[in-house]
């Protein structure tokens, strides 16, 4: 019988890494997809709805692969196929959003090295990545709450993106950097909050601790949330410094910090 179950468990795994595997090729479409869209300029065709189709038709595609798989499991192990399908695509969009953040760091915020906080901030993402990919396989959630989590990590990544293709040309510092900013964005998300990338940061982890359902989750994502918002002062501070200080002073006066009218 142990024999049996270990070889029943060895199989749901070997079936999972088929799984993401034929979904590699769909979100290295997707990716491209959003690289391209961002590169895109104001006088193309292309605008921001067209973002929401890219996400949806590819999310069905990885759904679709994820199905093509788990369609052939029966009987007993029918509600447990449905939530292996949740947490393979929460760990794919998680490990898509979170390569999407790592790539900003390199090729589109401007630093000349991390700072003591940046490098707090990496720790911690990557710590958190390995803890909540654990949680999300190793516990059992419910589907509607993981389903939730999972919706708001797509909205999330979606939020990114958006950010980036309006910041292409503001040369934007990294988090923490000891250098004053010198440039000020008003369009796009920035004009209903004052910080769009930590509003997408925190609604992604926010997401995933929805979708894990866990008392360490939440109190993890209470550490980003102090890092984040503590950042964003740190930020707000530096704009005093610099000849865009009145300016600036009006654009808090209309928005909200990361949550439109709340926060």
């Amino acid at each position: 019988m142990q024999q049996y179950n270990c070889w029943r468990g060895s199989t749901r795994i070997g079936r999972a890494l088929q799984i993401v595997k034929r979904s590699n090729l769909v979100c290295r479409n997707f990716s491209t997809g959003l690289f391209h869209w961002c590169n895109l300029h104001e006088s193309d065709q292309y605008h921001v709805a067209t973002l929401p189709n890219i996400l949806v038709n590819y999310g069905f595609s990885i759904a679709s692969e994820c199905n093509k798989f788990t369609d052939a499991w029966a009987g007993s192990e029918h509600s447990g196929r449905k939530l292996m399908n949740l947490d393979i695509l929460v760990t794919i969009v998680a490990i898509g959003t979170i390569g999407s953040y790592l790539w900003s760091v390199k090729y589109h915020f401007e630093s000349s090295m991390l700072e003591v906080g940046a490098k707090f901030i990496s720790v911690m993402v990557i710590s958190c990545s390995i803890i909540f990919t654990a949680m999300t396989w190793l516990y059992e959630q419910t589907p509607y709450v993981q389903i939730t989590g999972l919706v708001l990590q797509c909205l999330a990544l979606a939020l990114f993106w958006i950010t980036i293709r309006e910041t292409r040309e503001a040369k934007l510092l990294a988090v923490f950097t000891a250098q004053n900013p010198g440039s000020l964005v008003t369009t796009g998300p920035y004009k209903y909050v004052r910080h769009p990338f930590y509003s997408s940061y925190l609604l992604f982890w926010l997401g995933w601790t929805i979708a894990t359902e866990t008392v360490v989750s939440m109190l993890l994502f209470a550490i980003m949330f102090v890092t984040y918002w503590r950042a964003a002062s740190q930020e707000e501070d530096k704009f005093e410094n610099t000849p865009m200080a009145e300016q600036y002073a009006q654009f808090k006066r209309g928005r909200t910090r990361f949550i439109p009218y709340l926060l």
